[in-house]
């Protein structure tokens, strides 16, 4: 049997070849009463009959040959405004994962058996959705995203006619696979500070980034580096505490607000560790390894004495070289 819709007239055959003699019967009936109805015999025990659906509701067709029911009827054909049937696009295309999206489906409940509705993934896969009924007419598509990518809403009426708003493309995120790569050299105040964030695995969407010091808001710039990593830079303006809060299409990631502390009014002692200080050889020149555990030092906050026998050598007598991130070559 064909489709119901309105506003298009419904022809189906009857075959009765095989039956014998005999008069052949259809009608159509509605919640409202009986519908106009046309059969014409094509000869050869062939019928032809046709009608014009009335109305978004289910009809009732009888066929009878002698008085009788044919095999499957009575049947019924649910008639439908494919125009009014709809599928609301969400209020952005691009949607964070692992969160239920609900799509709204306006129709007309003859409509609802007839539709088919497919949720197609980034690896083509059949991703599992829910149809249910929210109101008058209103139906709500659910389903959820579960990898970053574009994802192909597919609903029509009858697996033929694609509803109003079908096919819909919607691609999803995942600011959870943001990764920061590099926290960056260590900082200085009038120098440019650099960050370095991996957001290939993310799907498709920006970084933002929000950096604060005592309740103000440092500029900051976002650029692709060459390495196809998302560089975050600025220019810290004081020795303090910097927040960085970062974001993916506005979903923070993990580890956000990230924190570099240039902060100098107390420095941790209990943070540094002497290196390599066991054995000294007599009249040479000495050294020794300082390494600050944590993600700053200021060296220039340390007073260094070196006592032995009869003499003492202050911090002026002794060359201080920054040989890598918070680890000092002294001699």
């Amino acid at each position: 049997m064909p489709l119901g819709i309105l506003n298009i007239p419904f022809k189906f055959r009857v075959l009765a070849d095989e039956a014998g003699d005999g008069k052949m019967e259809v009608t159509v009936e509605t919640e409202e009463g009986k519908i106009p109805t046309e059969l014409e015999a094509l000869g050869e025990g062939t019928f032809e009959v046709t009608f014009m659906g009335d109305g978004e509701r289910k009809h009732t067709l009888n066929i009878l040959f002698n008085g009788e029911h044919i095999p499957c009827s009575p049947l019924s054909i649910n008639f439908a405004d494919v125009d009014k049937i709809r599928i609301q696009k969400p209020g952005t295309m691009l949607i964070p994962c692992n969160r239920q999206i609900n799509l709204l489906v306006t129709s007309a409940p003859s409509a609802i058996d007839d539709l088919v509705i497919n949720v197609e993934g980034p690896v083509f896969n059949k991703v599992p959705h829910k149809f249910r009924e929210i109101g008058s007419r209103l139906y709500s598509l659910d389903w959820t995203p579960i990898k970053p990518g574009t994802y192909d809403i597919d609903v029509k009426y009858g697996d033929v006619i694609p509803v109003w708003g079908s096919p819909m493309k919607i691609k999803a995120f995942d600011s959870t696979r943001v990764k920061l790569i590099d926290k960056g050299y260590m900082a200085e105040v009038g120098e440019r500070h650099l960050m370095k964030f991996d957001v290939k695995e993310a799907g498709e969407g920006e970084l933002g980034v929000i950096i604060m010091c005592a309740g103000e808001t440092v500029q900051s710039a976002v650029s692709k580096g060459k390495d196809d990593l998302i560089w975050v830079s600025f220019e810290p303006e004081k020795y303090e505490l910097y927040d960085v809060y970062v974001t993916f299409n506005k979903e923070p990631i993990p580890g956000s607000p990230f924190k570099i502390d240039l902060s100098r009014d107390e420095p941790d002692c209990q943070a540094l560790a002497l290196l390599n200080t066991k054995y000294f050889v007599v009249e040479q020149l000495q050294w020794c390894f300082l390494q600050a555990i944590g993600y700053y030092f200021p060296i220039d906050q340390i007073v260094m004495y070196i006592t032995g026998g009869k003499f003492e050598l202050a911090s002026e007598s002794c060359i201080v070289n920054e040989s890598y991130y918070n680890f000092w070559h002294i001699e």
